[in-house]
């Protein structure tokens, strides 16, 4: 199921609001890093400033396949093979999830139960790949 052209208009129109702030994906880790001990571990030897670039482009070919659920595959697979050979449990995802959604009610001078409900639905699509990649009990 494809996001709606409204939902995604949300999502873009905010992610911009919150990119205008140079501080942006940098407050996220901060926030990512003090919600799970293990989220340390992992980053631990991780090239933050290459972290952070490889963020700032997910975010946009996330918007892309939760719109075209179809390239999925073609988008997301190389990221959920590192992700799944670090062996990054399922519920840091959510953890992330709350994370980013905490970090964009701080940044997003418009923030609303609208804009948290399309960061969600969002990232939903991306997120429910990466649980799923390499999990045969998954759809």
């Amino acid at each position: 199921m494809s996001i709606s052209e409204d939902i995604a208009q949300q999502f873009n129109d905010s992610l911009e609001r919150c990119k205008r702030n140079s501080l942006f994906i940098k407050e996220f880790y901060v926030h990512f890093f003090s919600s799970d001990a293990l989220v340390r571990h992992i980053f631990a030897h991780t090239d933050m400033e290459r972290q952070i670039e490889m963020l700032r482009g997910s975010l946009h070919m996330i918007m892309l396949v939760s719109q075209q659920p179809e390239t999925a595959d073609e988008c997301l697979s190389h990221t959920a093979e590192i992700h799944h050979r670090l062996n990054i449990p399922p519920y840091l995802y959510d953890v992330w999830l709350e994370s980013l959604i905490h970090t964009v009610s701080t940044m997003d001078p418009k923030y609303d139960a609208d804009i948290e409900n399309a960061w969600r639905a969002i990232m939903r699509t991306g997120i429910d790949y990466m649980k799923a990649y390499g999990n045969p009990d998954q759809p």
